[in-house]
């Protein structure tokens, strides 16, 4: 079985500022409330990421699978066999607005484990998806303001 849940945000910024702030994982302490790296973003490298979940800091060694300048980010973590992860940041340019970005946050969960134990972080990653999302969304039109 698979779960595949998706949030999005329109952001006030064009894609090269929401890039800049999401591909610049060193500067998440400034920004992201609840997501931290020890490692740059760069193509198959394996860095940890501590993410806060149930009000607790996890350890979680991940591999930048997909980094797309202005068009996607992508990392996979997780304990593979009993859930997996592969968490991905999708961006493009409004079609309404050309100063402005679409961003799709989701994950695609895979694992023996995926259909009892999403049950239980279910609520919890749709409450991170957003959170990262509003800080990503302040994070970026701060940038774009100057």
């Amino acid at each position: 079985m698979k779960e595949s849940p998706e949030r999005s945000v329109e952001i006030k910024a064009p894609p090269s500022i929401v890039w800049q702030a999401l591909a610049g994982l060193d500067k998440y302490p400034e920004w992201n409330t609840r997501v931290q790296f020890n490692g740059e973003a760069k193509q198959g490298a394996k860095i940890e990421m501590t993410v806060t979940l149930f009000k607790r800091q996890i350890k979680v060694p991940v591999l930048i699978e997909t980094l797309k300048e202005e068009r996607e980010l992508r990392w996979l973590g997780g304990p593979g066999w009993l859930m997996a992860g592969s968490h991905y940041f999708k961006m493009k340019q409004s079609d309404t607005d050309p100063d402005s970005t679409i961003m799709i946050q989701g994950e695609q969960f895979s694992g023996i484990g995926v259909p009892i134990l999403w049950l239980f972080v279910k609520r919890e990653l749709l409450g991170l998806y957003d959170d990262i999302n509003r800080d990503l969304k302040k994070r970026a039109e701060g940038l774009a303001d100057g």
